[in-house]
């Protein structure tokens, strides 16, 4: 059968309790009795899909580049004799490929299948006087070395393509996925610049373990 190629680009959400995350954002709330405001866990991530590949008349392939991050989240407290404020900025990219099944329906195509991801999410972090109009950039803390493709793991998605074809050479798609944590995501370091008085004393399985989510496209 023939070998047809494709692209795309979709939008992206996803959400999930990320372990490691919540509990150095616990731990950093219940270590500051100052704080007037305590800082959320995220509620999701959101962003951008870009994809492409090629499929057969029974096999899709897909590679898909997704860049998402979350909102900002922050905690609020009068220390040092003025009013600061903390802000956490999640990021979410990941490299995934996929193999799925085609099954032919007459407007739609159903196509289960699976794929694999390498997800990196570093966190960025800024601490300003809540009265400064000018608040410093964000910088990486969650990794020493932090780049934007820090804190690295590995996950599996069960997933579902529904495509409706509006005509011969366009397609619109949603999937829906469950990705599933194969290792840990390890936050170790955020929890140390973070909790820099009090990380000695927490177990490392709290601050770095595997995770999972559910998410659309």
């Amino acid at each position: 059968s023939p070998v047809n190629v494709y692209a795309g680009i979709g939008y992206n959400l996803s959400s999930g309790k990320i372990d490691p995350l919540d509990y150095v954002i616990s731990r950093y709330n219940e270590t500051r009795s100052y704080l007037t405001k305590k800082m959320e866990s995220p509620s999701g991530l959101k962003g951008m899909s870009f994809s492409m590949g090629f499929y057969t008349s029974s096999v899709l392939i897909d590679f898909e580049y997704t860049v998402k991050r979350s909102s900002i989240i922050s905690a609020e407290g009068t220390t040092g004799g003025s009013e600061k404020r903390r802000e956490l900025k999640i990021y979410g990219k990941s490299f995934n490929t996929g193999v799925n099944y085609i099954l032919y329906l007459k407007d739609f195509n159903i196509m289960p299948g699976i794929s694999f991801d390498w997800n990196f999410m570093p966190v960025e972090s800024r601490v300003y006087d809540v009265n400064d109009p000018n608040p410093p950039d964000f910088e990486i803390a969650s990794a020493e070395t932090g780049t934007s493709f820090s804190n690295s793991s590995w996950q599996i998605s069960p997933n579902v393509h529904i495509d409706y074809l509006m005509s011969e050479n366009f397609v619109l798609s949603l999937k829906p996925y469950y990705s599933i944590g194969l290792t840990k995501l390890d936050y170790t370091y955020l929890n140390k610049n973070l909790n820099n008085t009090t990380y000695q004393n927490d177990p490392e399985d709290k601050t770095s373990s595997s995770f999972s989510s559910f998410g659309i496209l």
